[in-house]
């Protein structure tokens, strides 16, 4: 039986986040997009700095249940989740039925993923 020997891989977190196939985003406490992953610009069909320098509300239909999902996620400091919401856009295209998961940094809870 072999021993095997956990050490820390040296690979930035940013680096990890960046090819996994789910959209994931940072937020700042404006809402304002201050990282995001390749899938995120697939997603959303515009690229790393056009994606930095928007706001999560105007890439989002308006009246979307994902500001509130936000906005809770922040006040109670928890993740939360949602399924099944709807974000079709002329851009993004019709039928966007996305699964979100919001999780706030902790612990001030000032950017949230």
């Amino acid at each position: 039986m072999s021993t095997i020997t956990r050490s820390r891989l040296d690979v930035p977190s940013l680096q990890v986040l960046g090819v996994l196939p789910h959209p994931i985003m940072t937020l700042d406490a404006t809402g304002l997009i201050v990282d995001a992953n390749s899938a995120c610009e697939a997603f959303f069909q515009i690229g790393e700095n056009q994606l930095q320098r928007s706001h999560l509300v105007d890439l989002l239909p308006f009246g979307s249940p994902i500001l509130s999902v936000v906005d809770e996620a922040r006040q109670r400091r928890s993740t939360i989740n949602e399924y099944r919401i709807d974000v079709s856009t002329p851009r993004i295209g019709p039928d966007r039925i996305v699964d979100v998961n919001v999780i706030p940094l902790l612990p001030n809870a000032e950017f949230i993923v």
